[in-house]
């Protein structure tokens, strides 16, 4: 049986790396983790009777950032790419540009996507 700040420790970074992965903004991903497990808090009782508490808190996540998505103030600002700073370039031999690349393409993904892609490859989470 899990309490809820063994659970936070174990599940939390992992939590923020799945969000992470939903979303454009990694600042907002790190708010989101923070609302749903501030949520956690309220709905204790009801994660710990569930099988599975870890997929849980993976499925509080994707519906926080489906809803985030929804909300009316939401709006991406269009910025010309002339106005941008370059991106730096990190040579240090683990792949850091690399990963930089992918995790650039896949924030052009549609939403829907990019959650598919996320939690299959990122999370390791079987295709069903």
């Amino acid at each position: 049986m899990w309490d809820l700040e063994s659970l936070v420790s174990w599940k939390g970074p992992e939590l923020v790396r799945l969000a992470r992965g939903l979303l454009r903004d990694p600042h907002q991903a790190e708010d989101v983790v923070q609302d749903v497990l501030a949520r956690c808090v309220l709905k204790w009782s009801r994660i710990q009777a569930v099988e599975d508490p870890s997929a849980y808190l993976n499925r509080m996540v994707v519906n926080a950032v489906v809803s985030h998505h929804r909300r009316p103030w939401r709006r991406e600002r269009v910025s010309d790419p002339a106005e941008l700073p370059d991106a730096p370039v990190h040579d240090d031999g683990a792949g850091y540009g690399d990963r930089q690349h992918y995790l650039a393409l896949l924030r052009r993904l549609p939403d829907a996507q990019r959650a598919t892609l996320v939690l299959r490859l990122y999370e390791g989470l079987p295709d069903a």
